[in-house]
């Protein structure tokens, strides 16, 4: 297609802007109208079909419908497939609720707590302190927990910014984050499970890195795009389970399943 200033998306920390005020209608309005000039839409649709089961393979333990998933979402935490969340919604109810703003965790048989800016709202998180406490008790009696990049951040000890100012954190897993001396880490990723053939797929996009990692296990195998090892690590302490990885469930509807049900080591 040719370029048009008018499909331009804003940009802003750690990529594309998520803020309230961004008008992305009126964008999303501009690009349906610029590519309608230029692509056969229908050949493309036609061209890109491809046949897939939606059907997914739950356990028993994990039978649909009968579980209560709680998903972190406020301007801290709001980077999360939609795919993610359906997939989700095929093992029960979701609900949503805030670690900025909420005083109570809701009552749910699984956390997830996905990728956001956890370092712009730092100061925020941390005054937060009963929402913390909740999430680390949650933790610490063995309920279930995913979280990812910025989700596996908010669990840890601490984050120190960029000015060296240093804010507690959940502390449900031992690892500290910090913003200082840090670069970006970017890329595809295949993972493997420690006790499961299938292959999850996700991607790494943060500049933060871990300061301080305690004795959590790492319970996956990790490559690029190359197939090369990568040194990521799934983290898991009892029931949280926790990585830099932002996974896509959409062709893997079972990783709910996979993520959230495995034993404790």
């Amino acid at each position: 297609m040719p370029r048009s200033k008018a499909v331009a998306i804003s940009e802003r920390h750690l990529g594309l802007d998520t803020s309230a005020g961004y008008d992305r209608e009126s964008v999303i309005a501009a690009m349906a109208e610029h590519v309608s000039k230029t692509v056969n839409v229908d050949r493309l649709l036609e061209i890109a079909q491809v046949e897939r089961s939606c059907t997914p393979v739950l356990p028993p333990s994990m039978a649909k419908g009968n579980k209560v998933i709680a998903v972190a979402r406020d301007e801290a935490f709001n980077f999360v497939y939609r795919e993610n969340i359906e997939a989700l919604g095929e093992y029960g109810r979701v609900v949503f609720f805030s670690p900025l703003h909420d005083e109570r965790l809701p009552q749910a048989d699984m956390l997830y707590l996905a990728g956001g800016y956890p370092e712009l709202y730092a100061e925020q998180l941390s005054a937060n302190s009963t929402m913390r406490e909740q999430i680390a008790a949650y933790s610490r009696n063995g309920g279930r927990i995913y979280a990812e990049c910025g989700g596996m951040m908010y669990l840890g000890k601490t984050i120190t910014l960029k000015d060296g100012s240093v804010y507690p954190l959940c502390g449900a897993l031992d690892l500290e984050t910090t913003m200082q001396e840090s670069r970006l880490t970017l890329g595809y990723r295949k993972v493997v499970l420690n006790g499961f053939a299938a292959e999850l797929r996700g991607h790494e996009f943060h500049y933060s890195r871990i300061s301080h990692q305690g004795e959590s296990q790492n319970i996956a195998t990790v490559k690029n795009a190359r197939c090369e090892n990568m040194a990521t690590p799934i983290f898991k302490k009892d029931n949280t389970t926790a990585s830099y990885i932002h996974l896509y469930w959409g062709e893997m509807r079972q990783a709910p399943a996979m993520l959230f049900s495995l034993e404790t080591v």
